[in-house]
């Protein structure tokens, strides 16, 4: 067994469940151990030793920690090795402390969307934790606990999508890493957007697009080729959110991976962003290179 484990965070909604159970089935296809986590605020866990005693708060929410992680692995033939770690301050800051010391491989969340306003959103600890993670992060859709089914994971082949920016790099690096672990394809794609003009410059664009699509399948091939593998490659027309998007629906049980934006914002790209707000599938975003 790889000892390096995978970690989980929940927050005891009606979403934890399914969180739990992709996580735990991935753990188990990487034949990882599995750490649930879950945090406690620190105002309430101090008011809570005051008025009761010391670590009330924090052992009633190991309780139900058990407790959820139990039932939620419940309809799972194959179980990895679990554990649960409850914690006192902000949880995306308790989950990246988790995972950086176990140095887990990844990090699984809901993504907690709402309704036509899904990108208010991204629940807040996600975001949080995308924009200061450097580890690959895989948020679950919310629509797996809309649909009140016992969904698991089943991903048949990862698609990445690679700008040739550091991050979609590193992201390449996880996802053929992940495919390989997990015995299944790795497509990296790249897309190329058609820009919008007269009539005129149609020729013009056409001549300019096909010189762009031509020397990106270049580039995608000598990356693919660094990698385990090693990956395959395609570069399609269109704008990358769509592209990726299209490609996960024309086949199904895809993971889709995507870079997160780095330098000084240290905030995701707006290709992750709008993945993890449209797509009802996985989606894998990061890692981010220190």
């Amino acid at each position: 067994m790889d000892r390096t484990p995978v970690i989980c965070g929940v927050d005891f909604s009606t979403r934890s469940a399914p969180v739990v159970r992709v996580a735990a089935t991935l753990a188990s296809r990487l034949d990882a151990p599995l750490t649930v986590a879950a945090a406690v605020d620190a105002l309430l866990a101090r008011a809570a030793d005051l008025r009761l005693s010391p670590g009330t708060l924090v052992a009633a929410t190991r309780r139900d920690l058990d407790a959820l992680v139990t039932a939620a692995l419940e309809p799972l033939a194959a179980r990895p090795t679990v554990s649960t770690r409850v914690e006192i301050g902000a949880p995306a800051d308790v989950l990246e402390q988790v995972a950086s010391s176990s140095r887990a491989r990844l990090i699984v969340v809901g993504t907690r969307g709402h309704g036509p306003a899904r990108r208010l959103w991204l629940g807040s600890t996600t975001a949080r934790l995308l924009a200061t993670t450097t580890h690959a992060v895989i948020a679950v859709p919310d629509a797996w606990s809309a649909d009140g089914e016992a969904r698991v994971p089943d991903p048949q082949r990862i698609v990445c999508g690679v700008d040739f920016q550091a991050p979609s790099i590193a992201a390449a690096r996880a996802a053929a890493r992940l495919g390989a672990t997990l015995g299944i394809p790795v497509t990296l794609v790249h897309a190329v957007p058609r820009p919008d003009a007269d009539e005129a410059w149609r020729e013009v664009i056409d001549e300019a697009v096909a010189a762009q699509q031509h020397d990106a399948a270049a580039r995608l091939e000598a990356l693919a080729r660094d990698l385990p593998g090693p990956p395959a490659s395609e570069v399609l027309p269109g704008r990358a959110a769509d592209v990726l998007l299209g490609a996960a629906a024309a086949v199904g049980r895809t993971l889709l991976a995507v870079g997160l934006g780095g330098g000084l914002t240290h905030r995701p790209g707006s290709t992750a962003m709008e993945l993890l707000t449209r797509t009802d599938t996985l989606v894998m975003a990061g890692p981010r290179e220190a």
